[in-house]
C-alpha cells in the first residue's frame, strides 16, 4: 500500500447541481483544474471533464458536459457540478496525491494553475479528436 487514502467523501448530484459560479463563489478560487475533451468510449457524443482543485480544503469538483465533433462545450458560471469528492487535509502534495488517486499519471500531468476565470480555461482535446 502506498500510504494514499482513499476517497473519504463523495457527493453525486442527479438533479439541482449546483453551478460552477456557485461553488467557487462558496469556496473561492480552486487551486488548481484540468480540463480534456474527449472521445466517450460507446456513445456518440464527445466528453468534456473538467474538474476544480480546493487543495486547503481537501475537495474536488467535477462537471462533465457533451460536445459533438471538435467543439469543446463552453464552461461558464452557470455549468453544474455532477460530482464532489472530499479527502482528509495533509500537505499540499498528500492531498493532491489523494484527491487525483483515480485518475492515471497522464490525466495528473493536466493539471495546471487556476488562470482567475473561465475564459483563461486551456483544454486538452483529446489526439484522436484532431
Amino acid at each position: 500500500m502506498d500510504g494514499t487514502i482513499p476517497v473519504a467523501a463523495s457527493l453525486n448530484y442527479k438533479a439541482r447541481q449546483p453551478s460552477l459560479g456557485s461553488v467557487i463563489r462558496c469556496l473561492g478560487s480552486p487551486t488548481l483544474y484540468r480540463a480534456h475533451y474527449r472521445y466517450a468510449p460507446g456513445g456518440i457524443h464527445h466528453t468534456l471533464d473538467f474538474e476544480l482543485y480546493y487543495i486547503q480544503q481537501g475537495i474536488m469538483a467535477l462537471t462533465q458536459l457533451d460536445g459533438f465533433g471538435n467543439q469543446v462545450p463552453r464552461l461558464d458560471g452557470n455549468t453544474p457540478i455532477v460530482f464532489f469528492s472530499y479527502v482528509p487535509v495533509d500537505s499540499n502534495d498528500k492531498t493532491l496525491d489523494r484527491l487525483t488517486a483515480g485518475i492515471t499519471y497522464e490525466m495528473k500531468q493536466e493539471i495546471s494553475p487556476w488562470p482567475g476565470n473561465f475564459d483563461n480555461i486551456t483544454v486538452k482535446i483529446d489526439p484522436s479528436l484532431q
